[in-house]
């Protein structure tokens, strides 16, 4: 049931994020949009929750930093977090679900499986918060950079080939990811310029 849940929210999330960065391409003729106060108040409820769930997941943070003080100390290589790199993203990546897996099956194995009064519940906190840190977080960025991977010029020109074909490529050569997509690099940098002068 819970893994049914995770895929459900995983998917979720993968395909809001297709969807704003298919059809919410920003367009140089739209005026920036102002903040509301209901803007205000949603960013400043996230922004508590983000940090209340950063402290319960503090437990969890003790074995990664363990392994970079080993790598620094013990093995003599610098780790320099600035420097960031698909390779080491993704072995950041696949360090969080092995924390988080093998922390969870320790707990797991240690109070039995999570029941809703304190002394068992508390032990599963940390990994709740966790939990959402990774589907928050490093979804959205796998999502980014496997984005970023696409050969999106291609794409859109080949759904600009198929215009004549149908009318439903005729509809999604109007839209603003193909118009975008479809541009020469400078063009494109001249279309965000513009985008952001507004």
């Amino acid at each position: 049931m819970i893994v049914a849940v995770l895929v459900f929210v995983a998917l979720f999330i993968f395909f809001l994020r297709l969807a704003c960065y298919t059809l919410l391409i920003p367009d140089p003729s739209q005026k920036p949009l102002k903040i509301t106060s209901l803007d205000s108040c949603v960013g400043r409820v996230a922004y508590i929750v983000a940090y209340v769930l950063s402290l319960l997941r503090a437990p969890l943070g003790l074995v990664p930093y363990l392994v970079k003080i080993f790598i620094f100390f013990v093995l003599k290589i610098r780790y320099e977090s600035a420097e960031s790199t698909y390779f080491r993203e993704v072995i950041n990546m696949v360090g969080d679900f092995v924390n988080l897996s093998l922390t969870t099956l320790l707990i797991l194995h240690l109070a039995g499986s999570p029941k809703m009064w304190p002394p068992t519940f508390i032990l599963y906190i940390p990994s709740c918060a966790e939990l959402v840190r990774l589907i928050t977080e490093r979804i959205p960025i796998t999502f980014s950079a496997l984005w970023q991977l696409l050969p999106q010029r291609n794409i859109a020109k080949a759904i600009q080939w198929r215009r004549q074909s149908h009318a439903f490529w005729k509809l999604v050569v109007a839209t603003r990811y193909c118009r975008y997509y479809s541009l020469s690099d400078a063009d494109r940098a001249n279309y965000v310029t513009m985008f952001s002068v507004h």
